[in-house]
């Protein structure tokens, strides 16, 4: 089924609260701006990057091929399966305008030396876990990114989980 036009497929990662993920997508827009090119990594099912694909060139890449052809289905060709060596590959063939990822828990510790050589004005990440966050920030600020802005966002009330959103910048 579609909610808020994003498609939620019975099985596969969504947000706990779809009420809650509008506060998300909100300040994740806020973020992204209006870019010429988005790329989406870890895209699920099209959540943050969808909406986008109206007024911008949008790719969103993630592994799970039943959430991504869910996405797919509604906007042919800018939503693909791929792996982290395929992400890889697509931050090093061209420039984006704007990188979006939110990868799972473990983070994305694979992409983190191609992010810091990427060749975009702004990088927005996403991210359910404090630790791998972090991590991978080290990593990614070693390529001359600046860490301009923080938030913290409780998707998860009464738990110790919490969203966090960064944005690098050149």
């Amino acid at each position: 089924f579609l909610y808020d036009g994003v498609p939620v497929v019975n099985g596969a990662f969504s947000q706990a609260s779809l009420l809650l993920n509008r506060m998300l997508r909100a300040h994740t827009d806020e973020c992204i701006g209006a870019p010429a090119s988005l790329l989406d990594l870890y895209c699920g099912n099209g959540n943050l990057s969808l909406h986008h694909a109206a007024a911008s060139e949008v790719l969103g890449v993630d592994h799970d091929a039943v959430v991504v052809n869910a996405a797919a289905a509604l906007v042919p060709r800018a939503f693909v399966r791929g792996t982290e060596k395929e992400m890889v590959g697509l931050l090093k063939k061209r420039p984006w305008e704007v990188i979006l990822l939110d990868p799972p828990r473990s983070g994305a510790h694979a992409l983190t030396g191609a992010l810091a050589a990427a060749r975009a004005r702004k990088i927005v990440y996403v991210s359910c876990d404090p630790a791998t966050l972090a991590r991978d920030l080290r990593d990614i600020l070693a390529g001359d990114w600046s860490l301009t802005q923080v938030n913290a966002l409780d998707l998860f009330p009464h738990t110790p989980h919490v969203e966090t959103v960064c944005v690098l910048e050149r």
